[in-house]
């Protein structure tokens, strides 16, 4: 399956939906297939600074190892599309005044295993529920074996280290799962290293 250069003007703007240490995220309706997508972008705070460039090149070593993995990958939110690395303001209704990539994936079905990754941050406890629920969730599909999310993502990283990667970030709000069908959706795999990568010394905050 091949991956197609969009241009906003395609998707009509919703909902903020949420933001993490590197990426700012908004729903947004697709004007021509009437499915509603992610709009995933550089901070808006570093993209004004001009402090954006290393999350452009995790971007662009994601849509490049989708490129070599095909684009449809089981357990990852698929890829639909990503824009130009250019000025964004007009369609944001910004003025930040710098180039950057928005990169558009379908909307991730189910709950992230953690809701708010400020929490850890701002050292606000998640809660012995939430904990719990990512060790073992309490509902289990019929047939479904034990420690369904860790089966799958070990399953996930197999994947990717047989196409010549290793995937270091797999923190719990990456991660959303669907309890009815027991299947996790990673939703993140900016931090993807090459085996041969003899650059990389920092480890990943896990």
């Amino acid at each position: 399956m091949a991956i197609e250069q969009v241009e906003l003007s395609r998707y009509e703007p919703l909902e903020v939906l949420g933001a993490g240490a590197d990426y700012h995220v908004r729903a947004a309706l697709d004007k021509e297939t009437g499915q509603e997508v992610a709009l995933k972008r550089p901070k808006p705070q570093m993209v004004s600074r001009g402090l954006h460039g290393g999350i452009e090149a995790r971007t662009d070593r994601t849509i490049q190892a989708f490129k070599s993995l095909g684009f449809d990958i089981p357990m990852v939110v698929r890829l639909l599309g990503y824009t130009q690395r250019t000025n964004h303001d007009t369609y944001f209704g910004e003025s930040l005044g710098q180039e950057y990539r928005v990169v558009v994936e379908e909307r991730a079905k189910g709950i992230p295993l953690v809701g708010d990754p400020m929490a850890r941050i701002l050292k606000v406890p998640v809660g012995v529920g939430q904990n719990l629920f990512t060790l073992y969730p309490l509902v289990q599909p019929d047939g479904q074996p034990p420690f369904p999310i860790h089966r799958q993502l070990l399953d996930l990283e197999e994947i990717f280290y047989q196409a010549g990667y290793v995937l270091t970030d797999l923190r719990p709000q990456n991660i959303f799962y669907q309890p009815a069908a027991g299947l996790i959706t990673v939703i993140d795999c900016g931090d993807l290293r090459a085996l041969d990568d003899k650059t990389y010394r920092r480890p990943s905050p896990n």
